[in-house]
Parts: structure tokens; sequence; C-alpha cells
């Protein structure tokens, strides 16, 4: 009877030890698909705001009609940014493919700087769909900042879980690899 009883209480522990440890793998299993979901919907509309701050830009260069000729003003910048940029809008990716993801974001950074500066140009033309679109375009800017700095949180907590324990146990165990996108404590190093 005595042997009966160690038993049972050793078969106990056994199970109660057994039922924590998988209970603690799903909820750093749980926190892991968090993460990740948090850094694709922060890529989702940081890359939706660049697609459409590219339609909008599109509008800006028909309506502002830009000369064509090929000197070193921002219309013509603009048009090599946009055919630079005109290879992504089609292919979505995430930013775990760091080459692409660094190349997007240089093309990026590059339309946002050249888009101030023809904005800056085609404002006070006196037409009133320019003026209104430089505007939707300067509010999207301080969206897609935001956006990024979303972004910049979200995978930096990714990458902080997945790179220290337990996350770094689960997140090899089930295969899922931490992002390559490099990030820094003010964001990703090529965003800004």
């Amino acid at each position: 009877m005595r042997k009966r009883v160690r038993f049972s209480i050793a078969a106990l522990v056994l199970a109660t030890s057994a039922v924590a440890l998988i209970g603690w793998a799903g909820v750093v299993w749980v926190e892991l698909c968090r993460c990740e979901v948090q850094v694709d919907g922060a890529w989702t509309r940081l890359d939706n705001g660049y697609r459409h701050r590219l339609d909008l830009v599109r509008d800006l260069m028909v309506l502002a009609r830009p000369a064509d000729d090929a000197g070193a003003d921002a219309a013509h910048r603009m048009r090599e940014t946009m055919v630079g940029l005109e290879r992504f809008a089609a292919m979505p990716f995430l930013p775990d493919d760091g080459d692409r993801y660094a190349t997007y974001l240089a093309w990026q950074r590059r339309l946002g700087d050249t888009l101030a500066e023809f904005a800056g140009e085609v404002r006070g033309s006196g037409d009133w769909q320019v003026e209104q679109l430089c505007n939707k375009l300067a509010d999207l800017e301080t969206r897609i900042d935001e956006d990024m700095r979303q972004f910049d949180r979200a995978m930096g907590e990714f990458n902080g879980f997945t790179s220290g324990f337990p996350g770094s146990l689960v997140a090899r165990l089930a295969r899922i690899r931490q992002p390559g996108c490099p990030t820094a404590p003010s964001g990703p190093i090529l965003a800004r």
C-alpha cells in the first residue's frame, strides 16, 4: 500500500510538473505569436501608407504638370524615384527579406525627401487641387512617421523577445526566425 501511495504522489508531482511546463510553454508561445502579429500589423500599416503616398504623388505629378526636361529639378528626381518604387509596388514582401527591405526604405526615404522639395515648388501656384493634394501628402507624411515609430517599437519588442530566454527557445523549436530588419534605438537604421 505504501508503494502505491509513493507511486501515486510521484506520478501526481510528475503530471503537475508536465502540465505546468506545457502551460508555461503555451504562455510563451502566445506571447511570441502576439509579437509576430504586432510586427505584421505595423508593417502592413506602414506599407499601405507608402503605397497610398505613391498614388497621391502620381496624382500630384499629373496635376502639377511639371516640365519633362532631364535637369536636376525635383520633378525629374521624383519621376526617377517613382520608377524605382514601381518595382516594389507590385511585389508585397515582409521586412525579414533584409536586402529588399533596405532598398525599399532607401527608395521611400528618397521619395519623401524629393516630395518635400517638389511640394515646396508647386505650392502657391494658385491651383486649388494641387494645394489640396499637397496638404493630403503632408498629413500622410505625419501618419507615415507615426507608423514607422510603431513598426520600430513592434520590431524591437519582437527582436528582444526572440533573442532572450524563453522566447529564443520557443522560437527555435517553432522554427520562427528573427526578422533581419535592421533596428536601432531610434528605429530602423535605414529609415531615417
